[in-house]
């Protein structure tokens, strides 16, 4: 049979309590189709939004949306769908949702598409000025302006530019 199943994978939360919902949808996909997240983890999850049974040659669509309080304007998303039995990509694209035509199968065996959301959380930035910033300072006197990331547990490099240009002309000489 021509299978379609939807699963999550999560690079960093933007905050420990985020959860996601996932779902299929089209050509009379209407029972088994969604799932929601659970626990604190990354990486893939357990839960899987289906498997559902398909039809060659009809348009379905994938989608995933934040549980409870996520906001998923914190994260990048992508998602690929790819024919385990073939290791095709049969879609793939950036965003909440997708919707593809499912393949004809290559043979009696079928297709077992699977699509994965992955989502990366955004860094956000803290600021900080020691001394702070509504106290005076003489000429020649040190700042030290801090910006520091969190909400990205997966680790890795930050690029992040901070111009203070805009704070430096406001301090009165």
């Amino acid at each position: 049979p021509n299978t379609l199943s939807v699963s999550k994978n999560i690079q960093g939360r933007a905050a420990p309590s985020d959860q996601f919902g996932m779902s299929i949808t089209g050509s009379g996909v209407n029972f088994g189709n969604t799932a929601t997240t659970a626990g604190a983890g990354n990486g893939v999850q357990p839960e899987l939004a289906g498997p559902v049974l398909t039809l060659p040659n009809n348009s379905y669509s994938i989608n995933q949306a934040g549980a409870g309080t996520t906001d998923l304007g914190n994260y990048v998303t992508t998602w690929v769908c790819t024919d385990v039995n073939t290791g095709m990509v049969v879609a793939s694209g950036t965003g909440n949702t997708g919707t593809f035509t499912y393949p004809t199968p290559p043979g009696p065996q079928g297709r077992n598409v699977q699509c994965v959301f992955t989502d990366v959380a955004i860094p956000t930035d803290f600021k900080s000025v020691n001394p702070p910033s509504t106290t005076s300072v003489v000429a020649g006197e040190e700042l030290t302006y801090t910006v520091a990331f969190a909400g990205t547990s997966a680790g890795g490099p930050v690029n992040r530019v901070d111009d203070i240009t805009r704070t430096l002309d406001d301090a009165i000489i």
